[in-house]
């Protein structure tokens, strides 16, 4: 085997070390060359740069598969690549959760019974669950609009300022949704940091492939909450393992024209 080959399997190994056997053998006698592919590109160049770790790589991955509501066996293993990278059952439902706004509700129902399964493999069920969350209410203390626009305020975003006005005057009803669901719901929950949460958000734009306005939103929010430039764009790269080249290139575009207004250009990332 490749050097290449064998750094990518150390990866397999750490964070899932039966999916390769399975990918192996699922591809046998018809695409074997894609199993090299897989561990040679993803895992050896992509998992081993350094810029992110592999906690916040396989957070990205978990956003990424679920909005694109169709993988769950990939889902299923990177459910398990969280668990052996670090991440605990709660910070990977919460970013499940958060998809709900971005690729909808069927694709997180979805994605959360596909965790499930694993969980219940390890027996890690019940999870720890918030008393509110328990009773199906709101941990009422603030209003919901009250909650959605200091988290907007964290952000310190512009742009998402302009479309919020702009709806204001347009869809009036449409601005109040996204304050009070992804910002003042989701953004306001405990279990994942809000640095965190814009960077799993990027990568699900970046997989969507098709939201480059809002993907523009998220990382000026990204950026305003810490993340660097090099950790966006390391993000938006892996990518094109699991939505392609074109959808990562677009994301990388978008990037490009926020860093460069920024004047963060150029970046420093290995070759």
């Amino acid at each position: 085997m490749s050097e290449r080959f064998e750094k990518g399997r150390n990866i397999l190994k750490q964070i899932n070390d039966d999916s390769i056997e399975d990918i192996f053998k699922g591809l046998e006698g018809i695409a074997p060359v894609l199993g090299r592919f897989i561990v040679e590109y993803p895992y050896s160049e992509i998992y081993t740069r350094e810029t992110v770790d592999l906690k916040k790589r396989e957070l990205c991955t978990i956003a990424a598969l679920t909005v694109m509501g169709f993988p769950q066996g990939e889902l299923k293993a990177h459910v398990r690549g969280n668990l052996a990278a670090g991440n605990n059952p709660e910070e990977i439902i919460e970013v499940i959760i958060q998809m709900s706004a971005y690729g909808g509700f069927p694709a997180a129902i979805n994605a959360v019974n596909t965790a499930k399964e694993v969980f219940e493999e390890r027996n890690l069920l019940p999870l720890k669950i918030s008393e509110a969350d328990s009773k199906m209410e709101r941990k009422e203390t603030k209003t919901r609009t009250q909650a959605g626009l200091e988290v907007l305020k964290q952000t310190k975003n512009q742009e998402e300022d302009e479309i919020l006005s702009d709806l204001e005057e347009f869809i009036p009803g449409m601005r109040r949704f996204i304050i009070e669901f992804p910002y003042s719901e989701i953004y306001t929950r405990e279990g994942l940091d809000l640095k965190t949460r814009e960077l799993c958000t990027v990568s699900a734009l970046t997989a969507l492939g098709n939201c480059q306005d809002q993907l523009k939103v998220h990382i000026e929010a990204a950026l305003n909450l810490e993340n660097t430039p090099e950790e966006i764009a390391e993000i938006i790269m892996q990518m094109t393992a699991y939505s392609g080249f074109p959808s990562a290139l677009n994301g990388l575009k978008v990037a490009k024209e926020v860093f460069k207004e920024r004047n963060l250009l150029p970046l420093n990332l290995e070759k």
